[in-house]
């Protein structure tokens, strides 16, 4: 049943014709090239994107083994396919997405290191993640040196910083005075 699910046929469909007919001619010969390469001792395998009969387009894992009983002359031959279009589709829009990600960061840091102006950007616990040039300039201290350092300890003045409230709550105080 899973074999007809994959060519789309039903058993009366399918009985009768060649394989080069079902399977569609693109996919007969390379399983048929496959084939010439068996020998007693050898599996041949391969993989890629091929198009069925139908215009049908899948991602094959193909292995082929000999039967060979006697070790010497192959009387038949295992096909073992996996259909694996399903994972490969997945990696390519991975791929993609991935790829807009890495072109949209390095922007953003195209965008934030040509500021004029100074940004510095916190996580919900005000600890800085980013520190510009500008940002640098103005508060003499790096890049390296302000990344994971609280941004009160960088930018509250000291009339801000009051023993009886935390890093947090002074730096809710200056995000929302």
């Amino acid at each position: 049943p899973e074999f007809l699910r994959f060519v789309g046929l039903s058993l009366e469909e399918l009985l009768g014709r060649s394989a080069r007919d079902v399977l569609g001619p693109e996919v007969y010969e390379a399983f048929e090239a496959t084939a010439k390469r068996i020998t007693p001792t050898t599996s041949p395998s391969w993989d890629g994107w091929i198009t069925f009969s139908g215009g049908r387009k899948r991602y094959l894992e193909v292995t082929m083994a000999p039967y060979a009983p006697r070790g010497e002359t192959i009387e038949a031959i295992f096909v073992f396919a996996r259909d694996l279009s399903d994972l490969k589709l997945r990696e390519m829009e991975l791929s993609d997405s991935l790829a807009r990600l890495q072109s949209a960061q390095s922007l953003h840091r195209q965008m934030i290191s040509s500021a004029l102006d100074c940004i510095i950007l916190t996580d919900e616990q005000g600890i800085v993640v980013e520190f510009n040039p500008a940002a640098e300039a103005t508060f003499a201290i790096t890049r390296q040196e302000a990344i994971g350092r609280s941004i009160v300890n960088l930018v509250a003045i000291p009339s801000v910083r009051r023993a009886d409230k935390t890093d947090l709550e002074i730096f809710r105080w200056i995000v929302h005075p």
